[in-house]
């Protein structure tokens, strides 16, 4: 949980004794000493859900320009007052960009279901932060006091400017009906019209209320005065993307019921449902796969060498071999590796596992062996050991084939044993050179952990998580745990 938000993944665990056989048909809601109607599970049309995805993309870029328009004309104010008429243009630049980030972070674009005091306080928290690293800077490190009140002028200038855009975009966007998403509320007749009118009436908060009994299902479900189970909202293709438990009603007199105060100034709990379909990074991450895993590759060439050279010297023969795995959507890729066994590899396999129980208990179990007999002598345990063997597949990162960190890619036999589901949401997302599993557990994890560990990756992803696998992966391979 983080920011008053949780993730859960699409198919989450059933309650004990239930049956995890037989799909959701239906989300259903219970309050205490109340009956609520089950939400049918209505799959979403697709020039629904395009629009609402269209909205929201229109939304943040019209709210971003009114931002970099206010730092515009917060400079053209200043720039009679600069002296020589010139402005430190490459400092209020980064200023500015450092802002729109901090205030793309807390959510402020479009910043949908968060009060509006709430996005004032994260708006001056966003312009506080690097403007007073700035501004201290300034006067620290080289004594312009009138630089640092250049800054401080700019900052103030652009703070004010900015909610007058902001709102003027956002009338806009109302208008035109472009603001906002379509959202369905679940409650009690009394509680959802009470809602519905709050939300009608403050419509700043971004959410276009449908009517009751509207076929097909909101982009937004919002859940009042109820309990949501996490196993009755599975979630498939065409549903709803998210479901909100809504707080306090405003001006309600529900003491029970979690205040804005509580869920740092928004209309509820956020649950972000995972959804069964391809996920593919964004420009920006694959820009930055691009970048890593070319200088990662440079960096490691001259061992790349050296070990394909001892591979050969031990066995000759080919060096690298590839096989087939299942990436993205179920899309089958060859894997690069440098090879670490015999070239009879499979037939050294097959026999020792039908003469040795303890070997094929140990093989289902771990999908490894750690005595395997198909591995060369010395240089093959070592490679694998220190992870050499996987550095190829840089060049998949790089083919956009896999990714620096995901689940990493399973081989077919592998795949066959995986639960349907499981296997199913694995392949929503692009495989990784690294893992939170590879980098916590590697090959101790049985495969229970591993898709505890992968579930909690699929539905957890971002980029600090990914940083953190990244910077954990390091320590994993050095101390060589687990690995064989």
């Amino acid at each position: 949980m983080a920011d008053g938000t949780i993730e859960i993944p699409g198919t989450a665990l059933p309650p004990a004794g239930a049956s995890a056989a037989a799909p959701a048909r239906e989300r259903s809601v219970t309050a205490a000493g109340s009956s609520l109607s089950a939400i049918p599970v209505h799959r979403r049309p697709r020039r629904a859900a395009r629009r609402d995805s269209r909205d929201r993309a229109v939304a943040c870029a019209a709210l971003i320009g009114a931002d970099v328009l206010a730092f515009a004309l917060a400079a053209a104010l200043l720039e009679p007052f600069a002296p020589d008429g010139a402005l430190p243009l490459e400092l209020l630049g980064l200023l500015s960009a450092a802002i729109l980030m901090l205030s793309w972070s807390d959510g402020l674009y479009p910043g949908y279901g968060i009060y509006p005091h709430e996005v004032m306080r994260r708006r001056i928290v966003a312009f506080a932060k690097p403007g007073m690293l700035a501004v201290a800077g300034t006067v620290l490190l080289g004594g312009d006091f009138h630089l640092a009140l250049m800054l401080s002028s700019f900052l103030i200038a652009a703070l004010f400017l900015q909610p007058i855009l902001r709102s003027w975009s956002r009338d806009t966007l109302h208008r035109t009906g472009r603001w906002g998403v379509s959202a369905e509320i679940q409650a009690e007749d009394a509680q959802a019209e009470a809602w519905r009118a709050v939300l009608t009436e403050t419509w700043q908060l971004g959410f276009r209320c449908r009517s009751p009994g509207a076929r097909g299902s909101a982009h937004t479900l919002l859940v009042a005065g109820g309990r949501l189970e996490p196993q009755s909202i599975a979630r498939g293709p065409g549903r709803a993307r998210e479901v909100i438990l809504l707080g306090a009603l405003p001006g309600g007199d529900d003491a029970a019921a979690p205040r804005p105060a509580d869920l740092r100034g928004e209309i509820g709990l956020r649950l972000r449902l995972v959804a069964p379909v391809p996920h593919r990074p964004g420009p920006a991450g694959r820009a930055i796969d691009c970048a890593l895993g070319a200088t990662l590759l440079l960096a490691v060439a001259p061992v790349l060498l050296t070990a394909a050279a001892s591979i050969y010297l031990v066995d000759p023969g080919p060096v690298l071999y590839r096989q087939r795995r299942e990436g993205l959507g179920g899309q089958s890729f060859g894997v690069l590796k440098l090879r670490t066994m015999y070239r009879d590899a499979d037939r050294r396999l097959e026999m020792l596992l039908a003469g040795d129980p303890a070997a094929r208990a140990e093989w289902t179990r771990y999908y490894k062996l750690r005595n395997d007999p198909r591995i060369l002598p010395f240089v093959g345990r070592a490679l694998r050991v220190s992870s050499i063997d996987e550095l190829p597949q840089l060049l998949n990162v790089i083919r956009g084939e896999m990714r620096l960190v995901g689940p990493r890619p399973f081989p077919d036999y592998h795949l066959a044993a995986l639960d349907p589901a499981f296997r199913a949401r694995r392949s929503t997302v692009v495989p990784g050179l690294t893992g939170l599993w590879q980098a916590s557990a590697r090959s101790t994890a049985d495969a229970a952990r591993q898709q505890a560990l992968d579930d909690f990756y699929i539905a957890n992803r971002s980029f600090w998580l990914d940083l953190h696998i990244l910077c954990l992966t390091p320590a994993a391979v050095l101390r060589g745990r687990g690995a064989y």
